[in-house]
C-alpha cells in the first residue's frame, strides 16, 4: 500500500525543509507493507524553492525515513491548478493527499485524515475544512455566497468550506485526471465527480515563513491550462 503526498509550491523556500521533516515524522510509523512518497511540484518559483526541494533529496535524515521524495519542476509559473494536476499525474499511491507546503496544513493532520479514510471502506475522500477561520468577515461572506451560487447553478453538492487539503482513494484520482477541463477549479471538480466524501474539521497553523502568493485573483487568473 502506497500513500502519495502531493505538495505544490511557489516561492516557499523557507518552508520546504520543515515541511519535509514534518511529513517524514507524521508518516514514519506506517503499518507493515506500507510506504509513503512525497511529490514536490515547483510551480516555476523565482526564489530558491527548487534548490530547497533538491536539498531535501540529499538530506540524510529524510533518506533514512520511510519517505521517498521526488521533484516535479515547471519551466515557468503555470499556477496551482496546473501543479495539482501534475502531482496527480505522477502519483502512484493507493491513497493521495493534496497538501500545501506553508505548514498551515499540518502533515500530522493529513495523517489523521488518512486514518479516517482507511477506517471506513465506504469512504472515497476526506475533505478538510477550517473549523476556525482566520480571514476577514468580508472574505468569508464572499466565499459563502460564491459556493452557494456554484451549488445552485450547477446542481452539485458543494462543500462550502472545504479546501484543496484532501485525502482520497485512487479511483478519485483517476476520475480527476479524466476531467481534461481547459478551465480547472479543483474544488468544483471534486463536487462534480461525486464519490462519498467526509468533511474533516481542522484549525490551520500560522504560515511558517514568507507570505502567500496564491491569492484569489492569482488562482483564478491562472486556472486555465491545456491538459490534452
Amino acid at each position: 500500500m502506497l500513500i502519495s503526498l502531493i505538495a505544490p509550491a511557489y516561492n516557499e523556500e523557507g518552508n520546504i525543509a520543515p515541511f519535509a521533516e514534518s511529513a517524514a515524522a507524521a508518516f514514519s510509523a506506517l503499518p507493515e507493507g506500507w510506504a509513503c512518497e512525497l511529490i514536490f511540484v515547483d510551480d516555476g518559483s523565482s526564489d530558491r524553492t527548487l534548490s530547497s526541494m533538491h536539498a531535501v533529496l540529499e538530506d540524510v535524515s529524510i533518506e533514512k525515513s520511510s519517505l521517498a521524495v521526488s521533484v516535479v519542476e515547471f519551466s515557468r509559473n503555470f499556477g496551482k491548478e496546473a501543479a495539482l494536476y501534475a502531482g496527480l499525474e505522477h502519483a502512484e499511491g493507493d491513497i493521495c493527499v493534496l497538501i500545501d507546503t506553508d505548514m498551515q496544513q499540518p502533515p500530522a493532520v493529513a495523517r489523521q485524515m488518512v486514518d479516517v479514510l482507511l477506517a471506513d471502506e465506504a469512504l472515497d475522500c476526506v475533505a478538510a475544512y477550517q473549523e476556525q477561520r482566520k480571514r476577514g468577515k468580508l472574505r468569508n461572506w464572499c466565499s459563502s455566497i460564491f459556493y452557494r451560487l456554484l451549488g445552485a447553478s450547477s446542481g452539485m453538492d458543494v462543500l462550502a468550506d472545504a479546501s484543496d487539503f484532501r485525502v482520497f482513494r485512487r479511483n478519485v484520482r483517476d476520475a480527476l485526471l479524466g476531467m481534461t477541463e481547459y478551465y480547472r477549479f479543483s474544488k468544483g471538480l471534486f463536487s462534480w465527480i461525486g464519490f462519498k466524501t467526509k468533511p474533516f474539521p481542522y484549525v490551520p497553523e500560522d504560515r511558517l515563513s514568507g507570505e502567500t502568493t496564491w491569492s484569489f485573483p492569482r488562482l483564478t487568473s491562472q486556472s486555465t491550462f491545456d491538459v490534452t
